[in-house]
């Protein structure tokens, strides 16, 4: 059984229709172009490969941040006024403020599974991805059928292109962790129907305490870790981390200076004792605290 927890939003930079709570038509300045006349021309080489693709038909446009690349057949406007919005409340999340960051990121929507597998295959990705950033690019698989989309990979993919361009570099459990919780979060301000001036945020699962990752272990990790199962384990547990340091430990103001500290270089171990030294003096009771909240079923909020 899941938990549910009310966080309070209000919304930056999106006019919201009172009876679809959807944004406004136009949202995001979606223009369908063709690929010769787009404003931004240079596509790394794995983006200039997947624009090669013999099974693919793509269709192109631009929004305000981003350039579009589509396999047709998708609801390109609907799209792109889901990435303008997710990309200005990661954003305002983040407590970031600054918009002069002028290169348009690049998007690659697949349509379906047949497409996205021969991306996959070609470029050699695990089998458990289900969406990818690299080089400030970001590639997607999204259903058809949709008027939005409301898959939590597109918030996912644009955390790790927002904290790339205005945090800088963070320790991998970190980036993970702050996109699944801004892809759950993001997600359900879309599928929210009657919580006016609130979005509902589902906490992730909890973890086996024979399988939880010792602390030391997954805030020091630089890679994946090998086994399929633990890597599950890692992105649930680097949630809950990430959860349990915004809503137990102190907020978001408090959050985001953890964030800031780990992006100028400090240990876990330094920017807790930092940040949240006065809740705990040290990292074993620290620890001891999240195993218990990571590892207690229908623990409450």
């Amino acid at each position: 059984m899941r938990a549910w927890l009310l966080i309070g939003f209000i919304a930056a930079g999106a006019a919201w229709t009172e009876e679809t709570d959807e944004p406004s038509p136009g949202y995001g300045g979606y223009r369908p172009i063709d690929a010769q006349r787009l404003s931004a021309q240079h596509v790394s080489r794995c983006g200039a490969e997947v624009l090669k693709m013999e099974s693919v038909e793509w269709v192109h446009g631009e929004s305000d941040h981003f350039v579009y690349h589509f396999e047709k057949g998708f609801l390109c406007p609907q799209f792109a006024a889901a990435a303008e919005l997710f990309y200005g409340r990661i954003k305002d999340d983040l407590g970031i403020r600054e918009n002069l960051y002028e290169r348009k990121a690049h998007i690659f929507v697949f349509l379906g599974a047949k497409s996205w597998h021969e991306f996959s295959l070609k470029n050699k990705l695990e089998n458990w991805t289900g969406s990818l950033h690299a080089r400030g690019e970001l590639y997607v698989q999204a259903s058809a059928n949709q008027r939005l989309d409301r898959s939590v990979y597109v918030p996912h993919e644009l955390t790790h292109l927002i904290v790339q361009r205005f945090v800088g570099d963070i320790p991998l459990w970190l980036n993970e962790g702050m996109a699944e919780y801004e892809g759950r979060r993001q997600r359900f301000v879309y599928m929210r129907t009657h919580a006016s001036g609130k979005i509902v945020v589902m906490a992730p699962n909890s973890v086996p305490r024979d399988g939880f990752i010792p602390l030391s272990e997954l805030t020091g990790a630089v890679d994946y870790p090998s086994d399929e199962d633990k890597i599950k384990t890692f992105y649930i547990e680097s949630e809950l981390l990430v959860h349990y340091l915004i809503t137990k430990c102190g907020g978001t103001e408090s959050f985001l200076k953890f964030v800031e500290l780990q992006g100028h270089g400090l240990s876990f171990a330094s920017a807790l004792g930092q940040v949240y030294g006065g809740k705990f003096p040290n990292v074993d009771l620290f620890e001891s605290a999240f195993t218990k909240y990571g590892t207690t079923k229908n623990r409450p909020n």
